[in-house]
């Protein structure tokens, strides 16, 4: 059974490290996009793209969620990758190797899921399940400096 959640601002805020809120907040986003703006915006682009390679295999789930198992295979990474490289030359100096082969690994990932290599099913005993951003990114619950943008 595919259990579809919410894949939100809050979810991605769980991920992003000091360094690329760091870099998000000194910037001025041309007085049109603060940080968390930003952060809504990487997760919506997420959830598009998770829909738009799972949508080819099972009917989708109500607008605004994956599969739950999407989130640590790809919605995270996804998400990361718009975050930092939009708008262009903001922050693509935090887009490293690491960054690259997670979001590779999680567009690698969708594309078994569309066509039924990797089960979507989040049940015990489901697969599907591989993560694929680096656990060095610390989480940083809630993320406190994010309140008041």
């Amino acid at each position: 059974m595919i259990t579809w959640v919410p894949y939100t601002g809050k979810n991605l805020e769980e991920v992003v490290t000091k360094a690329e809120l760091s870099k998000l907040s000194s910037v001025s986003l041309a007085g049109k996009l603060t940080p968390r703006k930003a952060i809504a915006a990487a997760a919506t682009k997420a959830v598009d793209t998770v829909r738009s390679y799972v949508g080819k295999r099972v009917p989708l789930g109500p607008q605004g969620t994956i599969p739950k198992l999407a989130i640590k295979n790809a919605a995270d990474a996804i998400a990361k990758k718009e975050l930092i490289i939009r708008p262009p030359g903001v922050a693509a100096d935090l887009m490293d190797k690491e960054r690259v082969s997670d979001y590779n690994q999680a567009i690698s990932w969708l594309k078994s899921a569309a066509v039924g290599d990797v089960s979507l099913d989040d049940v015990v005993g489901g697969g599907g399940g591989m993560s694929v951003v680096s656990r060095r990114k610390k989480k940083f619950g809630g993320n406190p400096e994010l309140k008041g943008m």
